[in-house]
């Protein structure tokens, strides 16, 4: 299976070539970069055991965030979304870095967080602590506010000139 990740960021090289082999390697091996790093933070976890597998001496224990289903769909919907919002933005400035790279910054510990933190001591905290989501809205606001779009607007419905 290893080899062929790098199989498909060839092929989207082909199909997109204005992106770079090096995007798309890391595109295709995104979940196995970030892999070693949880399983060094005791997130993943893996035994060698050999003779486990035909193909590996590596006994995959538990490795919900890199290799499931749910999180690979939820890894791609991420950086696809924010490669999207990046490609149609530019910063105004310094504080068009700020507002977003924050953001990604709080959302990215509110996951791990999630994941890996105690649960809510009851429903009221969790309730309490919920209401922090009414902050996401304005700012998205300000990361709008700090960036400018680059996206090119669609032409004008030409309108009808009415005769006399």
């Amino acid at each position: 299976m290893f080899v062929g990740h790098y199989g498909v960021g060839f092929a989207g090289k082909r199909a997109a070539p204005r992106v770079s082999l090096g995007w798309w390697f890391l595109a295709v091996q995104l979940v196995d970069l970030l892999w070693p790093i949880f399983l060094l933070l005791g997130w993943e976890e893996v035994r060698i055991h050999p003779g486990d597998t035909v193909l590996t001496p590596l006994e995959f224990r538990h490795y919900p965030i890199t290799h499931s289903l749910a999180g690979g769909v939820g890894w791609g919907l991420f950086f696809a979304g924010l490669v999207l919002y990046l490609r149609m933005t530019r910063a105004r400035g310094a504080l068009g870095h700020v507002s977003l790279w924050s953001f990604v910054v709080v959302i990215l510990l509110i996951y791990v967080q999630n994941l890996f933190g105690p649960p809510p001591p009851d429903e009221r905290s969790l309730a309490w602590f919920a209401l922090i989501g009414w902050l996401i809205p304005p700012w998205g606001s300000w990361i709008d506010r700090t960036r400018v779009s680059c996206a090119v607007p669609l032409p004008r419905r030409p309108r009808r000139i009415r005769g006399p």
